[in-house]
């Protein structure tokens, strides 16, 4: 069943990271959440399941964390995507009726940088990996199924840890600030964001 008003959908990959946004938004009845899982897989299967509930009207906004392939991006700068690319492995490549990148839709006058967000198959380990961007592990996902449905598709990232050995530690330990900080930064951009 579609929805009759417009709204903006908050997508993120775990309850803990939508969180903030129903706690700020929790007053503003067209704003709605859906939380997608964490992997390409899990992201594919619950939005392609869903998706069909909402209108073509809408925007969807993936709110999830990244991690920053360079050192110049500090652990909790936020960026929009401008556009997402599934991150192919070295000597293999998709036959061209797959698409591999997606342009973003990235509302204007956010005063948020753009970046170029990858999505591999796993968390890259390797920190030699130098200007791709960042990494997330749904984006292309649910920008495949929004550009399948004609949907408008945006992605706001914070970074939550650089990628590398110590990946999965900084995550944990800056996932939660990450999450509020991009839920209070849609908060006061929210006028912008249609």
């Amino acid at each position: 069943m579609k929805k009759d008003k417009s709204k903006i959908i908050f997508i993120a990959a775990t309850s803990e990271e939508i969180a903030p946004f129903r706690k700020k938004f929790s007053k503003l009845s067209q704003y709605d959440y859906l939380v997608v899982g964490v992997g390409i897989i899990e992201a594919t299967r619950i939005f392609a399941e869903r998706v069909k509930e909402f209108s073509s009207k809408e925007l969807f906004i993936f709110v999830g964390s990244s991690g920053a392939y360079s050192k110049k991006d500090n652990i909790l700068d936020t960026y929009i995507g401008s556009r997402v690319k599934l991150q192919i492995p070295p000597n293999s490549y998709l036959p061209k009726v797959i698409s591999s990148e997606y342009l973003l839709y990235a509302p204007k006058n956010l005063g948020l940088k753009k970046k170029t967000i990858y999505n591999p198959i796993a968390i890259t380990k390797n920190n030699g990996i130098k200007n791709l961007g960042v990494e997330n592990l749904e984006a292309f996902a649910l920008a495949h199924i929004a550009n399948e449905n004609n949907l408008k598709f945006s992605v706001i990232t914070t970074i939550t840890n650089h990628v590398g050995p110590n990946a999965h530690n900084e995550w944990k330990a800056n996932n939660k600030k990450a999450a509020k900080l991009t839920a209070d930064l849609c908060y006061e951009l929210r006028v912008f964001l249609r």
